[in-house]
């Protein structure tokens, strides 16, 4: 199932950056092959079978891709120049536009707001930007900027083992997924980094090693049982 909806689910994120017509779309992508590459990688030179499943497939997926995208500049070599200029024009060219300048100013603003208050913040949602860094900074101070990216990066280093050895292959998609997302949030993002990132900072938090030792250690206290002959018990 997984050999079939992976394909699936690559294409439909294709078309719906082609829909986009967004830099930052365009970038993630980017980023987000690299890190498929880097995955690759790791899986082929990695012992064990379960960590090699599925490379074949998805190599041969790309490599399909590959040269059905070859035969399609062959027969029709002008086929990709909507392409290449949707590409120059959001891409290349986005310093002259209106857009950049616009997000420039919002990024200007706020980052002077952050230095006007001695590095302790706005406030959430106090100043408008276009970018996860500056929003943060800007409204939470450089305290919490500190915080949030120490706890950021406490996440992507964490580690942890189980008995299934499945721990170690949440992490490392969690590290992989949440990358091209980061990287995108710097460009046009804002503090508010969502349900799903929320949803892995608990998952590999739950699973870490030092974390579920902390918890082991930790005395259970048993709250009494409620009933009338205790009700006017003082704790």
């Amino acid at each position: 199932m997984r050999d079939i909806a992976a394909p699936l689910l690559v294409l439909a994120l294709i078309g719906c950056i082609w829909l986009a017509r967004s830099s930052g779309a365009y970038v993630g992508f980017a980023v987000f092959v690299m890190l498929a590459v880097v995955d690759w990688c790791l899986r082929l030179g990695a012992r064990g079978r379960g960590a090699r499943r599925g490379v074949a497939g998805e190599l041969g997926f790309v490599v399909v891709l590959v040269i059905g995208l070859c035969l399609v500049v062959i027969v029709t070599p002008h086929a990709l120049d909507p392409l290449y200029e949707l590409v120059d024009r959001m891409v290349l060219q986005k310093g002259s536009s209106e857009s950049f300048e616009q997000r420039g100013m919002w990024r200007r603003v706020a980052f002077e707001g952050l230095l006007s208050s001695q590095g302790l913040g706005l406030g959430l949602g106090s100043a408008r930007t276009s970018s996860s860094l500056v929003a943060i900074l800007s409204g939470t101070g450089l305290l919490g900027g500190v915080l949030y990216y120490g706890f950021f990066l406490q996440c992507l280093l964490r580690t942890g083992r189980d008995r299934t050895g499945e721990a170690s292959f949440v992490f490392s998609a969690f590290r992989f997924a949440v990358i091209p997302g980061f990287v995108v949030g710097l460009m046009v993002g804002s503090a508010d980094f969502g349900g799903m990132l929320a949803f892995g900072f608990g998952l590999v938090s739950a699973l870490a090693d030092d974390v579920r030792s902390a918890t082991r250690r930790r005395p259970v206290r048993h709250a009494p049982l409620w009933g009338p002959e205790n009700a006017l018990a003082v704790p």
